[in-house]
């Protein structure tokens, strides 16, 4: 989630950007086409080769967001592949299928660069509630992953990802592909190995607590507050999870504080948060914070155990 900009430095800007003539600031799609890579049909083909993989489907999505008043206008190309996996196979390796897919998008080149996100969206091979968030983490050494629909079409794509039930979707910003798998368009790669093994998936708990959202806020009564909300998980007959969720905020490693959301049965609040107040020791933004989230055993849910967590 962006921190929106101080007044002070937006002024500066529009101001830079006037006395230079220009107007206003924009960051226009600019294609930067190459050579390499292969096709969309050939990138689907390979895939749908992989004994169990049902079907394939790659598209890109053209975006634009206009700004307010035309200042920080852009615009993009999103790459979006889609996999759906037979209901009678199950997934062997999840960081071995997620490197393969991520490699079979990053090497499609139909004459457009990509700029903005990279999706993949995977039908079947895991149960619905497995978690792809930390395999992703680990794979695109990021923590920038957007796990829905939402967070890629928030400027109106020309397709939006409409996510079917039984399927995640794992985006991650195109730079973080580069970073992961050097410039695109990546050379295509033989796929090696068994990906896929007969039986349907094994059925797993839902997470005790997941979709979570940081926030700050400056120069309120409460001085410099950092802000971190979650989503409580849903059991199979749609009760929350209940218990305690305790947060720890750092800054490069040095602790700042611990918070505990204290659980309650209430199925009307879904969501719940913990805000860490002090204006002498709060970090200045969110660069370098991190958080460790870690919600207290349950059973029906799966224990929720994290690291050195960061959204940004």
């Amino acid at each position: 989630m962006s921190l929106p900009r101080p007044a002070a430095l937006l002024a500066a800007i529009a101001a830079a950007a006037l006395l230079a003539g220009c107007g206003v600031l924009t960051d226009p799609y600019r294609n930067r086409p190459s050579d390499g890579g292969r096709s969309p049909a050939d990138a689907v083909a390979a895939l749908e080769a992989i004994p169990g993989v049902e079907n394939a489907e790659f598209w890109r999505q053209e975006w634009s967001q206009p700004g307010e008043g035309g200042l920080f206008s852009s615009s993009g190309m999103n790459f979006v592949l889609r996999v759906r996996i037979a209901p009678d196979r199950h997934v062997i390796d999840p960081e071995a299928l997620l490197r393969v897919l991520a490699g079979a998008v990053w090497s499609v080149n139909d004459g457009y660069s990509p700029k903005g996100s990279v999706s993949l969206v995977i039908g079947g091979g895991l149960d619905v509630d497995y978690d792809w968030e930390p395999v992703a983490r680990d794979v695109f050494e990021t923590n920038s992953i957007g796990r829905k629909a939402g967070s890629v079409n928030s400027y109106g794509v020309d397709r939006p990802v409409e996510l079917a039930a039984d399927e995640t979707l794992i985006a991650v910003a195109a730079s973080d592909y580069a970073h992961a798998f050097g410039d695109w368009p990546a050379e295509p790669v033989a796929i090696k190995g068994k990906l896929l093994a007969s039986g349907p998936p094994e059925p797993i708990d839902p997470p005790a607590v997941d979709d979570f959202s940081d926030s700050q806020v400056t120069g309120g009564g409460s001085g410099n507050c950092f802000s971190l909300s979650f989503a409580r998980g849903l059991d199979e007959e749609g009760a929350p999870y209940t218990g305690d969720v305790t947060v720890t905020l750092y800054e490069r490693g040095k602790e700042i504080g611990t918070e505990v959301s204290p659980g309650d049965d209430d199925p009307e609040r879904t969501r719940r948060s913990v805000q860490f107040c002090d204006d002498d020791r709060m970090p200045a933004s969110f660069d370098g914070a991190s958080f460790d989230i870690r919600s207290e055993p349950q059973p029906g849910f799966r224990t929720i155990d994290l690291k050195d967590y960061r959204l940004r």
